[in-house]
């Protein structure tokens, strides 16, 4: 499509992923980024070019929301987007319970500020939040988020007057409309945890190898 059909279908109010362009065949384009999707899940962690990392970016947060319905049809697409059985394993295991309170945001974008050499792309990181060994934690959720409330409430006047419309929501007022003297009282929530078959090895999460990164990247 060239300049003119693209500027009207702008001018119509149609999106065309016009801002961002992949040099390869659409077919291309999804095993590329299926290749992309498992390596991320396997290292939690991976560089890539700055566009790939925006467009992979959905499909990340997109197959941990069909993980966690946990029903047959969502099952089949989480199938039809991964690649290893080792990264179903740790999909399943690992991060449907770490994400159990967590419903979006679940990864998160670093941008290097730094373009590659050959052909002057900028390049980024693409990672999971509350991951082990984690430089910048995310916004606590769940409990943690009452607890945190909690604790800003009991320390100043002012933090009292700017969490009280949250803390409400989240119970942690007593029948007499007073604050909660324990955060232990406020009861907390099942935790999602998995339960392996007997035949089940332990899954481990493989560190971050930029090597083995840049070859999915290319596959």
């Amino acid at each position: 499509m060239g300049t003119a059909p693209r500027i009207k279908y702008l001018l119509k109010g149609v999106r065309k992923h016009v801002f961002r362009k992949f040099h390869r065949q659409q077919h291309h384009h999804w095993d590329t980024f299926k290749n992309l999707l498992d390596a991320l899940i396997r290292y939690q962690r991976i560089e890539t070019t700055l566009p790939r990392a925006k467009e992979l970016q959905q499909y990340a947060e997109e197959i941990m929301h069909f993980a966690k319905k946990d029903t047959p049809e969502a099952d089949l697409i989480v199938e039809s987007m991964l690649r290893t059985p080792q990264a179903r394993r740790i999909l399943y295991e690992k991060m449907v319970p770490r994400y159990a309170d967590r419903h979006f945001y679940v990864t998160r974008i670093v941008n290097q500020w730094r373009f590659r050499m050959r052909d002057s792309t900028p390049m980024a990181f693409i990672e999971f939040v509350d991951r082990p060994g984690e430089l910048r934690p995310a916004n606590p959720v769940g409990w943690e988020r009452a607890k945190y409330v909690w604790e800003q409430m009991q320390q100043t006047r002012r933090g009292f007057r700017r969490y009280s419309a949250e803390a409400e929501k989240l119970g942690l007022f007593d029948e007499n409309g007073k604050l909660l003297s324990d955060i232990n009282l406020l009861p907390k929530t099942a935790k999602y945890e998995w339960q392996p078959s007997e035949d089940e090895a332990e899954t481990t999460l493989v560190p971050y190898d930029p090597q083995s990164a840049q070859q999915a990247e290319a596959a």
